[in-house]
């Protein structure tokens, strides 16, 4: 998967979008710096039908300095995972 490099500056809103497909659906989970995502805002969106996309954002309202660092998008079923940057 590819990384991406977002610019911010602080008081700006953040949206980061992860899709991710699989059969099963993946359990998707958001990283920064390595540790779990707290105090903003994750929305998902999926289908029923298999082998649909899962969409997943990251929703800062007003980003600080505090929100920096690099956010992983993390996906995993019984076959496998993948992660984004």
């Amino acid at each position: 998967m590819n990384s991406l490099q977002v610019v911010v500056r602080e008081g700006e809103p953040l949206r980061l979008r992860c899709l991710v497909r699989g059969v099963p659906l993946p359990e998707v989970r958001w990283l920064c710096d390595g540790e779990a995502v707290s105090g903003v805002i994750v929305r998902e969106e999926a289908t029923a039908e298999p082998g649909s996309m899962r969409q997943t954002d990251v929703v800062i309202s007003r980003a600080s300095k505090g929100d920096e660092g690099t956010y992983q998008c993390e996906a995993e079923n019984v076959y496998g995972s993948g992660v984004a940057k």
